[in-house]
């Protein structure tokens, strides 16, 4: 039967490749890494488009030029995505004279889209504005500090920049829009502005955010397990496939053979080790032995023969079957196999070769 490896032999040959299994599992944690970058990558790119998809004015006019109801609510989604592009903005406070603010941004919005401001800014820029003024420009309020922000946006970076700084210097235009004319105007910005967009790392971070801890430890750990399965089985597998004979290989080929794992014997001392295993070699002392090792018997191993055993005659050692006396019969052979130094083929070469014995066979496995 086979030699079912006791936690003890597991556990040494795990420490034995350590490092096999370390690196195993720096993959799989590496790999869990990779993954997650890869789903928050994917997930950016879902929310934010390149910039060469968003619709270009001309694309936005011939939507606006249709029926009403040729118009899809994708097509309207498209157009606010286009303007939102690369807008140009500078923020204004307005005061009445008793020092009370003005902040109606509806009414303002109003003001800039009325036909005389508009020619004038489009007198400006020497072109139209498009897709259109009602379209291009958005007046917000700050609740906390009164300031009204003029934004503009046609989905072409250079037209806002140009159509902001018109704008910017129509509202300080003494005349031009009447209704402001008793009122007191700051500009709070030195020229328009390119508003500030959200960064790939923006999206990320925010992306980020939404992984829940718990499940990124969860995920770690389930991940570490693996590559600690993983590295295992790999370390086994290096182990049964090497030309050494590993703890699980079949050694007994007979009903007849003996096999005896010394391995197995949980005593650090390895005098007291070598005791047992010549006690082992030398159980039925009337009995003429050959010994079989591929490499030189340990010396401790030799002393503690020559001890217990009176009549040398018996006990041939060879490292080979062939390298016996020709005119020996053994009435037992005692093959010595250790521990990740006896090679397979030396170990199956002596069982061929001792299928012209008549003898029991014994394994002794250390």
């Amino acid at each position: 039967m086979k030699n079912i490896p006791t936690k003890e032999d597991l556990i040494g040959y795990i420490k034995g490749d350590k490092k096999t299994i370390g690196w195993t599992i720096g993959s799989f944690i590496l790999l869990f890494m990779l993954l997650t970058g890869y789903s928050i990558y994917s997930t950016f790119t879902e929310l934010h488009e390149e910039d060469d998809q968003f619709l270009s004015q001309e694309e936005m006019v011939e939507i606006l030029e249709r029926e009403p109801e040729q118009v899809t609510a994708g097509d309207v989604r498209n157009i606010e995505e286009a303007l939102e592009q690369e807008r140009y903005a500078f923020g204004i406070l307005i005061e009445r004279e008793d020092q009370t603010f003005y902040n109606y941004p509806a009414l303002i919005r109003e003001f800039l889209i009325s036909e005389e401001v508009v020619s004038y800014v489009e007198e400006s820029i020497g072109e139209p504005i498009l897709p259109s003024p009602e379209l291009a420009v958005e007046v917000s309020e700050d609740s906390s500090t009164r300031i009204q922000e003029i934004i503009i946006g046609t989905g072409d970076v250079e037209d806002n920049q140009a159509i902001a700084a018109a704008y910017y210097e129509a509202i300080q235009q003494e005349g031009l829009i009447s209704p402001l004319d008793d009122k007191i105007i700051y500009m709070m910005d030195n020229e328009p502005f390119l508003v500030e967009e959200e960064t790939w790392m923006d999206l990320v971070l925010v992306q980020i955010q939404y992984v829940s801890p718990v499940r990124a430890v969860i995920g770690l750990i389930v991940f570490t397990i693996l590559g600690f399965v993983a590295g295992t089985v790999i370390v086994l597998l290096k182990t049964l496939f090497k030309k050494e004979i590993p703890f699980m290989y079949e050694l007994k080929e007979k009903d007849s053979d003996t096999v005896l794992y010394f391995t197995q014997i949980r005593n650090d001392d390895e005098d007291d080790r070598h005791h047992k295993l010549a006690h082992a070699i030398l159980t039925y002392p009337e009995r003429k032995k050959l010994v079989l090792s591929e490499g030189e018997i340990n010396i401790e191993l030799r002393e503690s023969l020559s001890l217990k055993n009176h009549n040398t005659e018996l006990i041939h050692i060879a490292d080979d079957v062939s390298n016996r006396p020709i005119n020996m019969q053994p009435d037992e052979v005692v093959i010595l196999v250790e521990k990740n130094k006896t090679t397979k083929s030396w170990y199956n070469n002596q069982r061929i070769q001792l299928e012209r014995i008549d003898a029991p066979v014994t394994i002794l496995t250390y």
